[in-house]
């Protein structure tokens, strides 16, 4: 494993255990985990201008741990570390009439830094808001032309793509007590505000322009304490 990959999981992990000497000294922690979906939000246009892009949207997930901390009154500072598989897929209608099929999956340790505001008076709903950064594991992008069945394969396009990303997070959720149990169910948006672009590989053009990734995320979290 390469050094500087040794040195950034570490700042993850001193990051969030760090979060238990800001706080008071009780403190939650658990784990949390769920399903989302992406997309590729502020894409350029599709090539042929008069057919426009269609998107799908294949589940990925998102698995990790989180801290919780609180700082005064209802406010708490939660910090989290997952890993999160997305999945983001279009096509476009390329020049030469083709119809091309493009799926780009990426998986990413994710460090979500959140504000939380329960609303006790609220049935226990909560708001959260705050950014989060990325490092990027692996990237794998697919395609295939629906009409010209044998232009199709698979790139590794890793190394085409930043690896630092960064994105704001805001969401709302409740908490569940279950037989003296805490759990909770969040909704959240995560808006990247990194800006990605793929140029010409040995392999194939990557026709999907700039584009910033958008996704909406389910999760369900579990507190040890």
């Amino acid at each position: 494993m390469k050094t500087k990959n040794i040195f950034f999981y570490v700042v993850l992990v001193i990051v969030i255990f760090s979060s238990t000497s800001i706080g008071q000294d009780r403190f939650s922690f658990g784990i949390k985990g769920g399903i989302g979906l992406w997309k590729f939000e502020s894409l350029q246009e599709s090539i042929n201008i008069h057919r426009p892009i269609e998107y799908s949207y294949p589940i990925g997930f998102s698995l990790g741990l989180f801290i919780e901390n609180r700082l005064f009154d209802q406010f708490f500072l939660m910090n989290e570390l997952l890993f999160q598989n997305n999945v983001a897929e279009i096509t476009v209608y390329t020049g030469y009439e083709g119809i091309l099929t493009q799926k780009v999956t990426t998986q990413y340790f994710i460090v979500p830094i959140l504000f939380k505001y329960r609303m006790l008076w609220l049935w226990n709903t909560y708001l959260l808001l705050g950014p989060s950064f990325g490092y990027l594991i692996k990237a794998d992008y697919d395609y295939s032309d629906q009409i010209y069945s044998s232009d199709k394969g698979n790139v590794e396009m890793t190394k085409y793509l930043s690896t630092i990303s960064s994105a704001l997070e805001f969401g709302f959720g409740k908490e569940i007590e279950i037989s003296s149990s805490d759990f909770n169910m969040e909704l959240r948006a995560q808006w990247g505000l990194t800006k990605f672009r793929v140029k010409k590989t040995e392999n194939i053009f990557l026709n999907i322009g700039k584009w910033n990734n958008f996704g909406l995320i389910i999760l369900i979290g579990y507190k040890f304490n």
